[in-house]
């Protein structure tokens, strides 16, 4: 997201996956967050398979 907001005008940003996004969040996210918050993300991501190969 921070990436975006310095540049929000990246047209290479649409050819970003779902799972592209989930992995940056993780990345820049989970450090800050309780473990259980963690698990929740997780969670949530592993349940929505269907949409990790989508373009953003």
């Amino acid at each position: 997201m921070a990436d975006y907001n310095s540049n929000p005008y990246d047209l290479s940003a649409g050819k970003i996956t779902f799972k592209e996004v989930y992995e940056r969040l993780k990345k820049e996210r989970f450090p800050k967050i309780s473990k259980s918050n963690q698990s929740g993300y997780e969670m949530a991501f592993n349940r929505s398979e269907s949409l990790h190969d989508l373009n953003s």
